[in-house]
This record gives C-alpha cells, structure tokens and sequence, in this order.
C-alpha cells in the first residue's frame, strides 16, 4: 500500500506534511549550536490545537473539517473493533 504525503506548508523553518486520514505532520527546525535540529509530532483530526503556532492553528482549521474528523473517528472505531476480534 503506497502512503500519500502532501507537503501543504513549507518554510525554512516549518514543513507541515498531509498524511492519509488527515494526520498532519508538523517538522519545526531549531538551530541548536549553529545545527540544524528537527522536532516532529503529528496532529490526529479531532486533536486540539492549543499549543500550536497560528500557521499551523491556519492549517488544523482547513484540514480537519467536520466531516474529515467524523470519518477518521468511524476509522478508528472500526480498526479498535477490528483488533479486538
């Protein structure tokens, strides 16, 4: 199974990635001692946004729609039941 990926926001200090289901994997890049060092966590649809900068609060708000988040949960659902079984 080939995986989607999107790059919807790219900066030199930000790359924000569309993986399948809605996930949005955010890579910020921090200089520490004259390097570049990567920090990436991924942003389930349904997930808050609290402690995410306002370019990415922007794209959470445009991707994870109701409908993209209802799916993902019924998704879920479906795979938990799945695994129980």
């Amino acid at each position: 199974m080939e995986r989607t990926r999107t790059h919807i926001l790219s900066e030199p200090d930000l790359l924000v990635t569309e993986l399948e289901n809605g996930h949005l994997e955010v890579r910020k890049t921090l200089i520490i001692d004259g390097r570049p060092v990567y920090h990436r966590h991924v942003i389930s649809p349904g997930d808050g946004d609290a402690n995410e900068e306002a370019r990415v609060k922007a794209l959470v708000r445009a991707v994870h729609t109701p409908q993209v988040i209802t799916t993902y949960k019924a998704a879920e659902a479906e795979r938990l039941r799945q695994l129980e079984n």
